[in-house]
């Protein structure tokens, strides 16, 4: 997933001000020879301001992606380079949230995830993901994630299977199923 779309609000509203800035100056600024400096060096200061303004916000939201697997949670950053950061499932202490009102709005937030083996100098003690997209899920997911490593696997011994009864010599696989008994000898057809 990637970070919420109310981070591009500022390059729109950055883009419709440079329209209207050129617009305007189109308009009141004369076409003759000597007002023509003023109105190219209008015209590229609202060109410099725009992408100065808007164009890095648009490339950190293209470039910033969030992988949440069963195993682990993944912050990726860049184009061209991508540079990663992951952070095990198991190793996850806590996770808490952080919302403002306008992230109330839109149903996003922060996620800080605190790592329970921070004492090396490798580990981070937290990873935090921005402008997270419906929070309160991301949230349960991680939350149950975390539950289901913690959860003990069941040891091998403790599946039991109901073993085919013996056959004599006269009985037939079609004898057990005309008397209710699938082929492995458990109560009703096979599917």
């Amino acid at each position: 997933m990637r970070t919420h779309p109310k981070y591009l609000f500022m390059p729109a509203l950055l883009s419709v001000l440079a329209i209207v800035a050129v617009v305007l100056t189109a308009i009141y600024i004369p076409t003759s020879y000597r007002e023509l400096p003023a109105r190219l060096v209008v015209f590229g200061l609202v060109f410099l301001v725009w992408l100065f303004g808007s164009t890095k916000r648009v490339f950190i939201w293209v470039s910033h992606k969030y992988v949440i697997t069963t195993r682990q949670v993944v912050k990726l950053s860049g184009l061209i380079w991508v540079k990663s950061h992951a952070t095990k499932i198991e190793r996850i202490s806590d996770v808490t949230s952080e919302q403002g009102l306008l992230d109330k709005i839109y149903g996003c937030g922060t996620l800080h995830l605190i790592n329970a083996s921070a004492g090396s100098r490798e580990v981070e003690p937290q990873v935090t993901l921005y402008d997270v997209p419906r929070l309160q899920d991301v949230h349960q997911l991680i939350e149950e994630l975390i539950e289901a490593q913690r959860r003990p696997e069941p040891a091998h011994g403790q599946w039991s299977f109901q073993q085919e009864p013996p056959q004599t010599g006269n009985e037939s696989p079609a004898s057990h199923r005309e008397a209710g008994q699938g082929h492995w000898g458990v109560g009703g057809n096979r599917a």
